[in-house]
């Protein structure tokens, strides 16, 4: 079954005259944990999960690179401090308003199958390709 990822990244768009063309770094981060639960229990991410997220990152671009990071956030209910593990990935793409749109779909996917409030997900500024 075709994920939401490969949908938009079968159709990447490519200007037609390449002086137009941007490319930009996404940069995302995967979290290693679930959010902590009632208890305050932080249960680790079912590798399937994680598999089918780094499959679906590998059809972004043919090229990315993966870093362990370690970050930290405050809790909106406790006001406690947590240690973030997580993965950071940063690819390179050419950015165009359908792979726009299609990104936000799946930062949303993404929310949903790792139960997070919020997965970072950037874009950078741009560089001109050459």
């Amino acid at each position: 079954m075709p994920t939401s990822v490969r949908k938009f990244v079968r159709r990447r768009e490519r200007p037609q005259n390449r002086d137009e063309a941007t490319l930009r770094t996404l940069t995302i981060l995967i979290p290693r944990r679930y959010n902590p639960d009632t208890q305050g229990a932080r249960k680790p991410v079912e590798l399937s999960k994680l598999v089918r997220t780094f499959r679906e990152i590998r059809q972004l671009s043919p090229g990315y690179s993966l870093q362990r990071a370690e970050g930290w956030y405050r809790d909106r209910d406790t006001g406690k401090g947590i240690r973030d593990h997580h993965f950071r990935f940063e690819i390179d793409l050419f950015a165009t308003p359908s792979i726009i749109a299609g990104l936000s779909g799946w930062k949303r996917t993404l929310e949903r199958r790792l139960e997070q409030q919020s997965i970072y997900m950037a874009l950078s500024k741009g560089v001109t390709w050459l």
